[in-house]
């Protein structure tokens, strides 16, 4: 499965839940059995929110934008037998660059 979605949103949301984590430990006695549970749930989503901060992004949308410019550039250039260093595999230069395109997403900008 391979979905974006925002870090931060994800990591918002489960601040959330470790607030409310929190405020059930200080709310629970420590003679509490139930105490210790609490406490480990708290640690269990702290270390969640680090978990998901210290990921490497999926995604680099400016890294993204950044080839895609440089294919644009390609493309403003005067015409050339190789299309991006490579000999032309296609009879239209915009199919080309539509090829070039989905190659960079596909790669999200990540190398």
């Amino acid at each position: 499965m391979d979905k974006l979605i925002s870090a931060e949103k994800l990591y918002n949301k489960i601040t959330e839940f470790e607030e409310l984590a929190k405020k059930r430990v200080l709310d629970t006695p420590t003679t509490s059995h139930a105490y210790p549970r609490y406490v480990a749930q708290l640690n269990e989503r702290t270390a969640l929110k680090h978990m998901i901060m210290d990921e490497p992004a999926a995604f680099d949308k400016e890294k993204v934008i950044e080839e895609l410019d440089k294919c644009k550039q390609i493309m403003l250039s005067p015409a050339s037998k190789d299309c991006f260093g490579e000999e032309c595999r296609e009879n239209d230069c915009m199919a080309c660059v539509f090829n070039k395109a989905i190659e960079v997403v596909e790669k999200g900008g990540i190398e």
